[in-house]
């Protein structure tokens, strides 16, 4: 098991902090199975995985994709939606027994205003993040949009634009469908990838 001054988050703050830091937090202990964070829920805690793994799972299981990822001790889970107030991303579930130190949001929220470093840290995990969602790496970026023209009236127009606007909407989930033809009639009635 890690201990607090081994979670990298936490690798910039001065000793006396962490030990002051160690009062605020409890260990939870999760068994396999146990959701941590459920997407579209508010985030009222982070948690600091200490021992054992757990998915996150980035799509709703209504939508039928099936992104994920798997982490490992180490890892902070549930700071962005604490510190944006916007709703939990993803839903989090141990995947095999598993322990966290777990803070509540006003606590952690204190810790960034009585060690400013900490944003630092945030900043670096946000970039790799998005860099990892994205794909992007430094050497090779790839593109937020593409434009596909697909012939209308023909039998497998409909199921190839569905499956053209999933893969769209996978890579780059910011986009979406506008009919260019500026017909009256809309060619397909496709979602939004947001």
């Amino acid at each position: 098991m890690l201990e607090l001054a081994d979670i990298p988050f936490f690798s910039s703050v001065p000793t006396a902090a962490l030990n002051a830091l160690r009062r605020r937090i409890e260990v939870r202990l999760h068994s396999a199975g146990t959701v941590l964070l459920r997407m579209g829920d508010p985030g009222t805690e982070v948690h600091m995985l200490a021992a054992g793994a757990v998915r996150a799972d980035l799509e709703p299981a209504t939508t039928g994709h099936n992104r994920r990822v798997i982490l490992g001790p180490g890892q902070t889970l549930g700071e962005m939606a604490v510190l944006s107030g916007l709703p939990i991303s993803a839903t989090v579930t141990a995947i095999k027994d598993s322990i966290t130190y777990c803070l509540p949001g006003p606590a952690f929220l204190e810790c960034l205003q009585e060690q400013p470093i900490l944003y630092r840290t945030i900043s670096e995990m946000l970039i790799e993040r998005l860099r990892h969602r994205t794909g992007a790496r430094a050497d090779s970026l790839q593109p937020a949009l593409a434009v596909l023209a697909v012939q209308a009236g023909g039998d497998d127009t409909e199921r190839l634009s569905r499956a053209v606007v999933a893969g769209v909407c996978f890579y780059a989930p910011g986009s979406t469908y506008v009919d260019a033809i500026g017909n009256d009639e809309e060619l397909l009635r496709l979602p939004a990838c947001v």
